[in-house]
């Protein structure tokens, strides 16, 4: 355990370095510290940690290990590109036009190739369904399922720019634009219906306190492109709305009530939804 807090401490002050710029040069390398950070296994490392709960060549020892280390090097890499994600998302405004759009786009397309590198580099044991076209295996490790989920979060949140430059670009957007634009939005849309559907139902934990949240916006997003095509928003026209949308959002609903006595704002967006739902549909 202390090693683990240990590691989280250490990826999070490196990561907001990396993050960062003008910062004073650092002398890290030269501290010393109890704890090693996170670095790729070696045969070394393997025979230094071997202990009495797994025989000497048990495969379920090398396997926890090796998973371990890779989770962690994972684990930053990514949260850094969805820092860089969440920096870029800053451009979108309510005004947006065709130039900003278009700047914006070229930066989200970087993004989305850096996150289709870190998905091919990752390492057999951290492999995982791709989503949302195939369901996480029944027999799915932890570690792989923070991954996958982590990878989803970010592959989410890029299609999320798109969505809300086809909500708010009217007029202002190109024909390639909208087309471009709306079939990625798509594809966010169908992230939300797979982050939903994949979420274990009422496993009252901290976690899952916490992702009342996150599907919450799931849902917001799920509302706001079905308005946006009730409304005939010209730069919407490409979307293509899920037909389970309505479902998923009363998924979250349920949810959100599972956890409305636990306080924390939780009861005010179930009340929100229900408030949505009840516009034009």
């Amino acid at each position: 355990m202390t090693q683990t807090i240990y590691t989280d401490i250490g990826g999070l002050t490196s990561e907001i370095r990396h993050e960062l710029v003008d910062l004073p040069s650092c002398t890290l390398q030269e501290s010393s510290f109890p704890f090693s950070l996170p670095t790729f296994p070696t045969i070394e490392s393997f025979e230094q940690s071997r202990g009495d709960i797994f025989s000497q060549d048990s495969p379920t020892f090398q396997t926890t290990i090796e998973g371990s280390y890779y989770f962690y090097l994972a684990e930053i890499s990514l949260r850094r590109l969805l820092n860089r994600t969440r920096t870029a998302a800053t451009m979108l405004s309510p005004t947006i036009d065709s130039p900003t759009a278009s700047r914006l786009a070229d930066t989200l397309q970087n993004l989305e190739h850096q996150l289709q590198q870190w998905l091919e580099c990752l390492p057999p044991v951290l492999r995982f369904n791709l989503p949302p076209d195939v369901f996480p295996s029944p027999d799915e490790g932890e570690l792989v399922k923070l991954v996958r989920e982590r990878y989803v979060e970010v592959r989410e949140l890029l299609c999320r720019a798109y969505l809300y430059m086809c909500l708010h670009g009217g007029t202002r957007l190109t024909p390639a634009q909208i087309e471009s634009f709306g079939a990625r939005a798509s594809n966010g849309l169908r992230l939300s219906i797979y982050r939903i559907q994949t979420e274990v139902p009422f496993f009252r934990h901290p976690g899952s306190w916490g992702a009342c949240r996150v599907r919450f916006n799931h849902a917001l997003c799920l509302i706001a492109a079905v308005r946006a095509k009730e409304l005939n928003i010209e730069s919407a026209a490409c979307v293509v709305v899920p037909n389970l949308w309505r479902d998923c959002v009363s998924m979250v609903q349920d949810r959100l009530q599972a956890w409305s006595n636990e306080g924390g704002g939780i009861s005010e967006m179930g009340i929100l939804l229900d408030w949505l739902l009840k516009g034009p549909t």
